[in-house]
């Protein structure tokens, strides 16, 4: 990390954030049916941007720290140097690439075995989506690893690039599914303890149902009968009773 700027890592860290933020929103917002991205304000942008900034930091900072301890173990040799060097190249060639296929095949199975049973209505949306937010990620960084064998191709790239390259998409894509999981789950029955009831502004009964997001200027509320979000003004809220509350 000594060739790496603070201004790099900070803007690193905020880009990917604020890009996760977009993306989880959209995605989110899926299921539903229902543009939520056009009543955020900026505000509304960076505050939800700021829960991602740990979760982004602390995967760039795992990131860098396995590629160092893979370094000095490895001593930066290539894949065929490092079982050129074995005293049993056959064993070792054997032991890297079986143990490289071990997880992709049980998470192939998985994918395959589960995207069968949603079709047969067997299986709940909100999990495969969280599902795919874990294979998703992995098949980018295989991707990025398979690229990345041809050493000259990457030669030239930046540590920054680099980081960019292999977290930036992979976080993108684990926002994403994440987001389509929320939403579906927004969607199911909700229990008591998550029902609110908000009193608007000349309206004798209260509106009922789940509060998705309260942001600087609207109130998004998903009624119990889970058709349509609400979008209702703030400053037609005259009060806001939360599930268990009387």
């Amino acid at each position: 990390m000594r060739d790496w700027k603070i201004g790099e890592i900070i803007g690193l860290i905020s880009a990917t954030s604020f890009g996760l933020t977009v993306v989880y929103v959209y995605a989110y917002s899926i299921p539903l049916r229902f543009d939520l991205l056009q009543y955020l304000t900026l505000n509304d942008y960076l505050r939800l941007a700021v829960t991602w900034l740990v979760p982004v930091a602390m995967a760039l900072g795992a990131g860098l720290l396995i590629e160092a301890s893979f370094s000095r173990a490895e001593r930066g040799m290539t894949e065929e140097e490092i079982i050129a060097a074995s005293p049993h190249p056959r064993f070792r060639r054997a032991f890297r690439g079986g143990s490289q296929k071990v997880f992709p095949a049980v998470l192939a199975l998985a994918v395959v075995l589960d995207t069968v049973l949603l079709l047969l209505k067997q299986f709940p949306k909100p999990l495969y989506f969280q599902l795919w937010a874990i294979a998703g990620p992995y098949l980018w960084f295989a991707a990025i690893e398979w690229y990345s064998k041809e050493r000259k191709l990457i030669a030239h790239w930046s540590k920054a690039r680099l980081a960019w390259t292999l977290f930036f998409p992979a976080l993108i894509i684990f926002s994403f599914f994440l987001g389509l999981s929320k939403g579906e789950a927004a969607k199911g029955p909700a229990s008591s303890k998550n029902i609110a009831r908000v009193f608007v502004l000349g309206q004798t009964d209260p509106l009922a149902g789940r509060i998705l997001f309260i942001l600087d200027d609207y109130v998004l509320l998903l009624p119990d009968n889970g058709r349509e979000v609400h979008a209702i003004p703030k400053t037609q809220i005259s009060l806001i009773v939360e599930g268990g509350q009387k």
